[in-house]
C-alpha cells in the first residue's frame, strides 16, 4: 500500500505527507526511512511542476522536499485566489453590484482624462481634441 500511495485531488501536501508517514510505520526501512519517505513523497505528488523541480535537486532532503512542495501549494492557492478576484472584478466591471444608477455613478466620479465629474473618459470632450495643451505628447 505504501508504494502505491499518491496524493489525491483534494489532499493537501501536509495531509499527503502525514499519510505516507503513517504507512511507513508498517515498513521496515531501518536506516533509510527518511530517504524512502522523500522518494515516495516526490513520486506521489499531484503537482507535476513541483515534482519536476524537486527531482532536479541533487541533495534533496525530506524536509526540503516537504517545505518546497508546501510553499508551492500555498503560492498556487494565493495566485488562484488573486486570479479569481481579478477575473470577478473584470466580469463585474460591466455590471456593478452598486445600487446607484449610472447617472449617480457618473456624477460622483471624476473623468480619468480631464478630471471633471459627470462623464467617463470615453465620453470626454477632450478625447476627440487634436490640440494638446502643455506641449508634452
Amino acid at each position: 500500500m505504501y508504494f502505491k500511495r499518491r496524493q489525491t485531488a483534494d489532499e493537501s501536501v501536509a495531509d499527503f505527507s502525514n499519510a505516507l508517514r503513517r504507512l511507513a510505520e508498517t515498513c521496515s526501512f531501518e536506516g533509510f526511512r527518511d530517504q524512502a519517505l522523500r522518494d515516495m513523497f516526490v513520486i506521489g505528488l499531484r503537482d507535476r511542476e513541483t515534482q519536476g523541480k524537486l527531482l532536479k535537486e541533487a541533495n534533496l532532503t525530506l524536509t526540503d522536499a516537504f517545505n518546497t512542495a508546501q510553499g508551492n501549494e500555498r503560492t498556487k492557492k494565493h495566485v488562484d485566489m488573486m486570479t479569481g478576484e481579478v477575473h470577478k472584478l473584470h466580469i463585474s466591471g460591466k455590471k456593478s453590484k452598486d445600487t446607484r444608477s449610472s447617472k449617480d455613478s457618473r456624477s460622483s466620479r471624476a473623468c480619468f482624462l480631464c478630471g471633471k465629474e459627470g462623464h467617463f473618459k470615453a465620453e470626454c470632450p477632450k478625447l476627440g481634441s487634436t490640440s494638446r495643451q502643455g506641449g508634452n505628447p
